[in-house]
C-alpha cells in the first residue's frame, strides 16, 4: 500500500509535488494552488527493472526507463536518468 513520504508537499515553483511510495512503486504529483494536478509520474518495478510513466497536462505521457546510473564500471555512481523506452 503507498504511504505519502512528504506532508503536506514540498512548494515547487508554482506547484506543489508530493510522494507516495511502497517497495514496488513511487508515484509523484504535482498541483497548483488550487489543488488541480498539473502532471504525475508513476515509477514502478523499482529493485529490478524500473520503469516511469509520466503524464503532462494537458495530455501528454511519456512511457520511460528509469537508468540507476549504478551500471558504469571503474567509476561512481551517476545521477539516475529516463531513457526512452516504448509507448
Amino acid at each position: 500500500m503507498l504511504e505519502e513520504y512528504n506532508q503536506p508537499g514540498e512548494p515547487e515553483g508554482e506547484f506543489t509535488k508530493r510522494w507516495f511510495g511502497d517497495s514496488y512503486f513511487d508515484l509523484f504529483v504535482w498541483s497548483d494552488k488550487q489543488g488541480v494536478i498539473d502532471r504525475f509520474q508513476l515509477c514502478y518495478d523499482k529493485s529490478h527493472n524500473e520503469h516511469a510513466i509520466t503524464w503532462k497536462r494537458p495530455s501528454s505521457y511519456y512511457h520511460q526507463q528509469v537508468d540507476d546510473g549504478e551500471n558504469r564500471p571503474g567509476k561512481s555512481k551517476s545521477t539516475p536518468i529516463l531513457l526512452a523506452d516504448g509507448v
